[in-house]
């Protein structure tokens, strides 16, 4: 069978796709552990897994809220009383409203500030989500992440800490050490960076091009540092 030429181009470029890994999304096996419907209105919600319904009613200050609001609570709800003891699997939601099934889809649309509300722990004098750096035709973007950084009072971390209703562990955020490629000293960037450019090998001025530099051993180029102990943390959502 003969293509005309816009047909084979758009095959080509799946054809790419595919062959590159990092282009391409897992396919999802179809496999679901639960399926559940879910409907919400302004006077309360249900729910329906297998032949087990549940269902309740909105307070008078819940029902001050947006509908897509109320949908995503009855979608809470649901998991609380369906999926509260499941980990790790799929679970196939069946709601009819499309804007909260892109806030479930998408995690990393509910804002900062709906996230630190919820946060229940102890003191908190810090809050911020991280972003992920990814490059899309020569560009790079940032974009948010399921990964937030706190930071505790105190010399103690808490061993979990809790963010709608739910449970995540805590573990100790180690940052990247920033280093200045104008100095080489480690603590800032040569964008920032007050002091004289030297070179990397041996700590004087940077030698002209057509100067070869000296081959030193691997040893004397170590630099150790004292790290100071970290109270920043990174909460997986």
């Amino acid at each position: 069978m003969a293509l005309p030429p816009s047909i084979k181009e758009d095959l080509l470029w799946w054809e790419n796709i595919f062959a590159n890994p990092t282009q391409s999304n897992i396919i999802r096996s179809g496999r679901f552990a639960l399926e559940i419907f879910t409907d919400a209105s302004l006077t309360g919600w249900g729910a329906i897994c297998g032949k087990i319904r549940i269902h309740g009613f909105w307070s008078a200050e819940e029902k001050q809220n947006h509908i897509n609001l109320l949908e995503l609570l009855a979608v809470f709800h649901a998991l609380r009383s369906f999926a509260s003891q499941i980990r790790r699997c799929d679970i196939l939601l069946r709601v009819d409203n499309s804007t909260a099934l892109s806030y479930v889809n998408r995690p990393t649309s509910v804002s900062d500030v709906e996230l630190k509300l919820d946060l229940r722990s102890a003191k908190i004098i810090d809050f911020k989500r991280l972003n992920r750096r990814t490059v899309k035709d020569g560009i790079v973007e940032y974009t948010p992440s399921m990964t937030i950084n706190l930071k505790f009072a105190g010399q103690v971390l808490p061993r979990y800490v809790y963010l709608y209703f739910d449970v995540h562990t805590v573990s100790p955020f180690i940052p990247r050490v920033k280093t200045c490629f104008s100095c080489f000293r480690n603590g800032h960037i040569s964008k920032y960076c007050r002091g004289r450019p030297r070179c990397r090998l041996c700590g004087k001025n940077p030698h002209r091009e057509n100067v070869s530099a000296v081959a030193y051993p691997l040893s004397a180029l170590v630099m150790l540092e004292t790290i100071p102990p970290l109270l920043p943390l990174v909460l997986s959502l």
